[in-house]
């Protein structure tokens, strides 16, 4: 072979390398833009739905009852101290477990649900409600925690998930004997502005079959070892009517013996946020949505701006308790005009941050793709 077929066969394979590379940054920058374009997506799907939800409000409903008063409620075996109960505006009752930290509802005695502190007329009590527990230390402690604040309603079974809705039923029917207009229903993992949530009510007017909350219409669970598993014998639709998910929502307590009476006739499934929503399909009660009621779990807590968490009537589910002191420093911080003024700051909504996040995926990735396409491709020449 002679010096001009080898220099030809170096230039060609200088080609061929050059190529090769070529395509390895193609593909490269691709990859890059495919992963940030899905990680945006997931974004967008795990905050905005919860932002703006548009719940399918047409269902097929069908008669529940089955059976003649044949589901007994327990009544509990521990009751709050009742004395301050007289003409109450809301009852809190928040879900908790006796496997729970005492940290966790000490931090929601000292904060959210501190009803001392509040500077309102109406009235408001908080009570937690739980079972028993397998642990015999752990009931002994408990006992010593309710003897010291006397805001525990223990149900003589073991607190387990999949008695959750035996839990609430038996707290329903403790409220029934307590003279309030309204029930809350939340949990030990939520942050609950009273205060602001009576604003809302009081604004609604007349109290009577209030069923509100965040809405949700989900599809039934039939695979076995789930925790919302249920049967095609228990509920053979396969698509919930619109219920309010359980981390919170509101009732009237003129609702309460209505739904009792008629959980003794229908079946009781795990998810206990979906059979109060069965049992007010049932009675012709529609779900309301409250505006100012947000569920997501709090990894991205950071992203909600201070003035616009303020605004927020309630916000969870699985926050910390560090997490609902630095919630209640923010809604002390409103309140005692401490903190950057509203009025001359800057206030970027969470549905607005992801929405220039969506923008600058839409328009800037597949610039930033092409330019630098074009720059490397100019370095490999």
């Amino acid at each position: 072979m002679n010096c001009v077929e080898c220099s030809q066969c170096v230039k060609l394979g200088a080609i061929e390398n050059k190529s090769s590379m070529t395509k390895k940054v193609r593909w490269r920058r691709l990859i890059r833009c495919g992963l940030c374009f899905a990680v945006t997506v997931g974004l967008m799907n795990y905050f905005i739905p919860s932002l703006d939800q548009a719940v399918q409000t047409s269902h097929r409903q069908i008669d529940l009852r089955k059976y003649q008063s044949n589901f007994p409620i327990l009544s509990p075996s521990i009751e709050p101290r009742v004395t301050d109960f007289e003409d109450l505006f809301v009852l809190v009752i928040v879900s908790t477990s006796p496997n729970d930290e005492m940290k966790r509802r000490d931090t929601i005695r000292r904060t959210w649900g501190n009803c001392d502190k509040t500077n309102n007329n109406n009235k408001w009590k908080v009570v937690f409600m739980m079972g028993k527990s397998l642990s015999s230390d752990r009931n002994e402690k408990l006992m010593a925690e309710h003897k010291r604040y006397g805001d525990l309603l223990i149900a003589d079974y073991i607190d387990k998930y999949r008695n959750i809705t035996t839990k609430l039923l038996m707290s329903f029917k403790w409220a029934t004997r307590i003279r309030c207009n309204y029930i809350l229903k939340t949990d030990s993992d939520v942050y609950v502005d009273i205060p602001e949530l009576m604003k809302w009510l009081l604004n609604r007017g007349h109290p009577n079959s209030l069923y509100a909350g965040i809405l949700h219409g989900g599809t039934v669970i039939r695979k076995r070892g789930h925790r919302h598993y249920v049967s095609k014998d228990e509920f053979s639709l396969d698509y919930y009517p619109p219920f309010c998910k359980g981390a919170m929502y509101v009732l009237s307590t003129s609702l309460l013996p209505k739904m009792l009476d008629l959980s003794r006739q229908v079946t009781r499934i795990g998810p206990d946020d979906a059979y109060v929503g069965l049992l007010a399909d049932q009675l012709g009660i529609s779900a309301v949505r409250i505006e100012g009621f947000f569920q997501r779990r709090p990894n991205f807590l950071w992203l909600i701006s201070e003035c616009e968490l303020r605004d927020l009537l309630a916000i969870g589910d699985f926050l910390t308790p560090s997490q609902l002191n630095y919630i209640h420093e923010v809604k002390h911080a409103k309140t005692s005009g401490q903190g950057l003024d509203a009025s001359h700051s800057l206030c970027v909504s969470l549905y607005m941050k992801l929405s220039l996040l969506r923008l600058f995926c839409v328009i800037c990735l597949p610039s930033l793709f092409f330019f630098g396409y074009r720059r490397s491709k100019t370095r490999i020449s």
